[in-house]
């Protein structure tokens, strides 16, 4: 099996790590995959962040799921369907899921699936969670942790 390259944040070395222009150096650089975490914003949108608040990036005190994701938009968080958009067809996605509720994984799986993005990986979930994203479509793979 040949090794694959995977994006840590995008091309974080030389761009915002989460940030598009990341997500599409690390596509152009001929990354197989890229790697994001999700959360989701105050009003339910999964967006790309690492962390769960603005103060290492931003150095703003503010937690991610306090603000609506008008307001990250503005603070230069990533809404994760611009960077699957953007991602489509040109590599795969590597999805750490910073959530833990059944509706909170609805959301991605939705936003996934409802883009077509072909093959998704999840990192950070369980096997209850990959029986959920099966309802929901047979195109995503989820490793797990059992």
């Amino acid at each position: 099996m040949a090794a694959l390259v995977i994006a840590h944040r995008g091309y974080s070395t030389g761009y915002p790590e989460n940030s598009l222009a990341a997500f599409e150096a690390a596509a152009a650089a001929g990354a197989d995959a890229i790697e994001t975490d999700v959360r989701l914003s105050r009003d339910g949108v999964p967006v790309c962040s690492h962390d769960a608040d603005l103060k290492r990036l931003r150095s703003r005190d503010a937690q991610i799921a306090d603000l609506d994701a008008a307001e990250l938009e503005r603070e230069g968080v990533l809404v994760l369907v611009t960077a699957l958009a953007a991602l489509r067809g040109r590599c795969k996605v590597m999805l750490d899921l910073k959530l833990t509720t059944e509706a909170e994984l609805a959301a991605i799986f939705k936003v996934v699936n409802g883009l077509a993005m072909g093959e998704a990986i999840y990192a950070g979930i369980d096997r209850k969670s990959t029986r959920l994203n099966s309802s929901h479509s047979q195109q995503s793979r989820m490793p797990s942790s059992a």
